[in-house]
Parts: structure tokens; sequence; C-alpha cells
């Protein structure tokens, strides 16, 4: 079954030039801008996720710790869920904060579990311009 598209209630141009859409959002009829593609930083941070969640399960199983204890070192509320879901990629991403505990827990450093960029472009397909710009 095809997406709905909601109709549109404004059209405007942004400081940056591009055109963005406002439409209704929901039941409770809240408005938002709407996404027509995946952007450059959103599918860098969907890549980051699951390469920064692969390097903390490969920390953490090198440790010889399970998911509950590195929740309850790292200090983390969701427990052993909130591990899980960082190693799989569930969500958007990790917070700087969360990376950090983690990477103190594992006694490794942050930047360990950071992709080098090189690796992060190659994955999303995303190439660098002749001007230095980033394009999808």
């Amino acid at each position: 079954m095809a997406a709905r598209r909601r109709p549109v209630l404004a059209e405007f141009v942004d400081k940056f030039g591009e055109t963005q859409v406002i439409h209704r959002k929901g039941n409770n009829g809240a408005l938002a801008i709407r996404r027509s593609h995946s952007t450059v930083a959103l599918a860098m941070q969907k890549s980051v996720g699951k390469l920064v969640g692969a390097r903390v399960r490969e920390e953490r199983l090198k440790a010889a710790i399970t998911l509950e204890q590195l929740a309850e070192r790292s200090g983390l509320k969701g427990g052993k869920q909130a591990i899980y879901q960082i190693e799989q990629a569930m969500n958007t991403g990790v917070r700087l904060g969360t990376l950090y505990a983690i990477a103190a827990a594992l006694n490794v450093s942050p930047f360990s579990l950071l992709p080098p960029v090189t690796v992060v472009l190659e994955t999303t397909g995303v190439k660098m311009l002749e001007n230095a710009r980033l394009a999808m």
C-alpha cells in the first residue's frame, strides 16, 4: 500500500535556499516539515550508529562482560536493554555522554569506538565534491 501524502499547507524557502513544505502530521494535527529524501547527515548518523554498536559489542566481548554488567558499570538507566539497542543500532545514534560512559566502563578511549571518516563515507555512499561539499 502506498504511503498517504498529507496535503501541503505552505511552502517556503529556508535560509539555505531550499524549498520546505509544511504539512499536518499525525492525528493530533501537529505541523511538520516534509522530508523528501535522506540527508547526508542522516545517512552518516545511521552508518556511525551501526559501526559504533559493532565496536561496543566487540570491546564488551573482549572484556568478557555481559550486557547487564556493562550497563551497570556505565550507569545507563535503561540497563542491558539500552546496551543491546546501542549494539544493534536500534536508535539513530549514541549520545556523546553515553559513548564516554561506555568507553570508561570498558576502559578504552571513546575515540577507539568511533569509526574513521573514510569508513563512514564508504558505507554511506557519500562523496566529497570538488568544492569540498558532501553529497549523496
